[in-house]
């Protein structure tokens, strides 16, 4: 047994869950949970011992850094990597059987009898994150924690996070689903901006819309393309955008749910190729998202939530510089089908001479001329993500077409050469070339 007689209990609230409780495994009495203390820090709560002869629980309290409490969320660390990391301030926390907290003791790692750390595959167990239609953006560290952002900066990462809300919803367009999408400011001096998905259930749709399937549709949605995609096996990212991928299909299974609630048509379920492209789209624009979060000098990272009542959140996903990383490993943005058929079709492996291509720029460097942009395939509407390298310039390329396509959101015409890696493809201008 656990000696914790020897332990000297305090009444310290740094330990103590005040908000934002979210249970993850429990029995007769919570096993797993995470939630906030009273300064907003993070914690995550583990049962070690249920003492019946006193009427007591005994729980480790792990205060842990946001990225820390994700990273065990998201299954890439285990509960005993968290106990031995520096950056892990530990806990035992006395609790009665109504969940009350008696008393609160500090230790050491090193004060652990080994019969009580975890093994050391702990993953975090897998749980369902409650459905909702209200989502929560919240930027930190740099100077974000000192309540001052980039005006650009934090317009560009909602302006986008809101493009990826809306495609989340086009896979519902067939139905003729109507809805509205709000965005307001959580509170005066917080860097967090709510956004809502309200749905017109009225006459207007096709189809008699059911809003809790829609919700589960939607939390889904946005949890598979933030936390699944990014952190699936190597094995598995090769296989994504195939129609016949078990990730498609889980996507579409979810789609079937909305349509079979409405009692619609099944005629009108959207094919496997259009979830599959649908699923690229989102990815691309938390592509931008994550770039956005990496060139920026005001935040570190951007934490999205789910709100599903007041006064509860359920964490969806953390988009910081190791996420925009892990993202363009997956090879997801360049690994479509569609893709490697179009480029094919349209330009032999490495062109020999400048030829005229349809872009529209997602980010770009205007002192070095290197960036991102959406490669469009002859007068269709489907892109794919590429690198694009502009050289032969003098100074800066301010107020160039470059700029004007990203920050108007517009597609130009340019001559280039197209060139291919395995994973990558590259578009590189002379500057004097565009048109």
């Amino acid at each position: 047994m656990f000696s914790f007689d020897k332990y000297r209990f305090s009444s310290s609230t740094l330990f103590e869950i005040v908000g934002n409780y979210h249970l993850l495994v429990a029995d007769d009495n919570p096993m797993i949970y995470h939630g906030t203390n009273k300064y907003g820090a993070s914690i995550l709560g583990v049962v070690i011992e249920d003492d019946d002869d006193a009427n007591v629980l005994y729980y480790f309290h792990l205060l842990l850094t946001t990225k820390q409490l994700y990273e065990y969320l998201e299954r890439r660390t285990t509960l005993y990597r968290i106990l031995h990391d520096k950056q892990t301030t530990i806990a035992v926390v006395m609790k009665d059987y109504l969940e009350g907290i008696l008393e609160i003791s500090p230790i050491s790692i090193s004060d652990i009898p080994e019969d009580y750390l975890p093994f050391e595959n702990s993953l975090c167990p897998r749980y369902t994150i409650q459905p909702s239609l209200s989502f929560a953006m919240s930027l930190h560290g740099n100077e974000a924690d000192s309540h001052k952002v980039d005006t650009y900066e934090v317009n560009e990462v909602e302006k986008n996070f809101n493009e990826g809300l809306h495609s989340a919803m086009a896979p519902l367009k067939k139905m003729g689903v109507i809805y509205k999408l709000y965005q307001q400011p959580a509170m005066a001096g917080s860097f967090r901006t709510n956004f809502s998905i309200e749905l017109n259930i009225e006459s207007d749709n096709l189809f008699p819309i059911n809003s809790g399937v829609v919700s589960e549709y939607v939390t889904k949605y946005l949890s598979f393309i933030l936390r699944e995609l990014p952190t699936a096996e190597e094995e598995e990212l090769e296989q994504k955008y195939e129609s016949h991928s078990a990730h498609v299909q889980e996507v579409k299974s979810l789609i079937a749910n909305v349509y079979s609630a409405a009692e619609s048509d099944r005629n009108y379920l959207p094919s496997d190729e259009v979830i599959s492209q649908s699923i690229a789209n989102t990815a691309r624009i938390f592509e931008s998202v994550s770039e956005a979060v990496r060139n920026s000098h005001s935040f570190s990272s951007l934490e999205i939530v789910s709100v599903p009542k007041e006064n509860s959140e359920n964490k969806i996903g953390l988009i910081d510089e190791e996420f925009h990383e892990r993202l363009l490993a997956s090879k997801m943005i360049y690994t479509l089908a569609d893709f490697d058929m179009a480029i094919s079709a349209t330009v032999e492996p490495d062109d020999t001479e400048p030829k005229e291509y349809r872009i529209r720029v997602i980010q770009f460097n205007t002192e070095t001329g290197n960036g991102r942009a959406d490669l469009y395939f002859g007068d269709s509407e489907d892109a794919a993500r590429i690198i694009l390298h502009v050289r032969k310039f003098h100074g800066s390329l301010d107020h160039t077409q470059y700029t004007y396509s990203m920050d108007d959101k517009k597609v130009i015409t340019v001559k280039g050469m197209l060139s291919r890696s395995s994973s990558t493809t590259t578009l590189t201008i002379d500057h004097e070339s565009i048109l």
